[in-house]
């Protein structure tokens, strides 16, 4: 009787993504002095794009018109403490909104002012305030203000905690003794968004960890009893000494003077056999079937490609998400239209944030296929060691009986590809 056990492998892209929380921030339209109105509305467009392109690496990004707002919670409009009251009852971490001044008539320029309001400046914002020329296009426009909103939010920073068991511990951060010998329990440190390398050491433990620290939140970076004090090894019980009886002395050989009867009758020596070695108990690594530790190490490591591959997958998914919004809402929109490939060809003047989205999706996209290639490598190596450890388990000769397609086994090997699943299928037969 034959058996047929057909398996697969497959992967599946599942629209779904863990992503931690972010601080929120209300970005508003701009304001405009009595007169300059068609210069508010022509800034207002750019102005809401750069502060989404700069904020959304820190922030969720909400934007609302500033006229309605007023009207709802100032009773006294277009001053710093309507705009601190807009803060206050906004129920966002942060806020930015700005105003448009100048002389009416001919002037060629407007000044521009931005205020950012946060948690780091919640009674005194912090404000920049540039000239703009009336005759300026939208693309350099934007460019003015994404730089003055990374200025802005340039000195906001996060928490990190550092949570170590013992005291007398040194701690660096980015190249930087923080504490040079650090009490038992939780040592902060405030440092601007990133990641940032951490140095624990205590004699000759050093321990090296990665921490990411954001706006407005607290990360915790715990390092555990065991990491720096290792378990003490037991002593080893001394093995006692074994009493050996001395060798008796041998008869000194007879004289030739003597007699062939006294040789005779003299006592026959004769030889007493050692004792046989005990055999060495074989190690852990020695007992171990080779085949199936190298089956499990694999699978293991198919599993981890496989799902890195489905989140970098997830990532370029939401980078060419990102790149039809910003297409969409930019001036040059129009330049996109009917464009197969938008990455290839020139970026217009002022969509410099475009040309990252797709170096971003171009090394995102690489790195998905790498991962998945290698993956169907070691699901056939998989596949191999499973067959070696768990079916051929005769280390012996085999007859010709036992590997003939009627008494023995034998597991064929093919890839899968699908529109939207690819990896192996094997078929063993018994």
């Amino acid at each position: 009787m034959k058996k047929i056990i057909p398996a697969m492998l497959l992967v599946l892209l599942m629209p779904w993504t863990a992503q931690a929380a972010k601080p929120t921030i209300q970005v508003l339209t701009l304001e405009s002095q009595e007169g300059l109105e068609k210069y508010a509305s022509k800034f207002a467009k750019p102005f809401l794009q750069a502060a989404k392109a700069e904020l959304n690496k820190y922030f969720k990004v909400s934007t609302h018109d500033i006229v309605e707002m007023e009207l709802n919670v100032c009773e006294q409009p277009n001053n710093k403490t309507c705009f601190r009251t807009l803060y206050a009852k906004g129920g966002h971490d942060a806020l930015l909104l700005g105003k448009v001044l100048g002389k009416k008539g001919n002037s060629s320029s407007v000044t521009v002012v931005l205020y950012y309001f946060s948690r780091t400046y919640r009674s005194k914002p912090r404000n920049v305030t540039f000239v703009v020329p009336r005759k300026i296009t939208s693309s350099k426009v934007k460019t003015i203000f994404r730089q003055k909103i990374r200025n802005l939010i340039k000195g906001e920073k996060g928490r990190l905690e550092i949570v170590i068991p013992v005291s007398g511990v040194k701690i660096e951060i980015d190249g930087t003794v923080i504490a040079a010998s650090a009490q038992k329990g939780t040592i902060p440190a405030t440092l601007p968004p990133g990641a940032h390398k951490v140095v624990v050491t205590k004699g000759d433990k050093r321990i090296v960890k990665t921490a990411e620290v954001s706006i407005f939140t607290s990360t915790t970076v715990r390092i555990s009893k065991e990491e720096l004090i290792p378990a003490p090894v037991p002593a080893k019980t001394p093995t006692p000494a074994v009493k050996t009886k001395p060798e008796p002395k041998q008869a000194a050989p007879a004289p030739a003077a003597q007699s062939s009867q006294q040789t005779a009758s003299a006592p026959a020596e004769t030889e007493t056999p050692s004792e046989p070695k005990p055999a060495e108990e074989p190690t852990w690594w020695q007992r171990q079937n080779k085949w199936k530790v190298a089956f499990w190490s694999s699978a293991a490591l198919t599993v981890v490609l496989f799902g890195s591959a489905i989140y970098t997958g997830m990532k370029v998914r939401n980078l060419e998400n990102e790149k039809e919004d910003f297409m969409r809402d930019s001036p040059h929109s129009s330049d996109y239209v009917g464009v197969d490939d938008v990455c290839s060809m020139e970026i217009p003047a002022g969509d410099e944030h475009l040309k990252e989205i797709c170096d971003d999706g171009k090394q995102m996209a690489l790195t998905t296929n790498i991962l998945m290639f290698t993956g169907v490598l070691t699901g056939l190596a998989t596949g191999y060691f499973m067959h070696k450890a768990y079916i051929d388990t005769d280390d012996g000769v085999k007859t010709d009986s036992e590997i003939s397609p009627e008494g023995g086994s034998s597991m064929s090997i093919a890839p899968y590809f699908g529109p939207h699943s690819g990896g192996i299928s094997f078929t063993l037969s018994y």
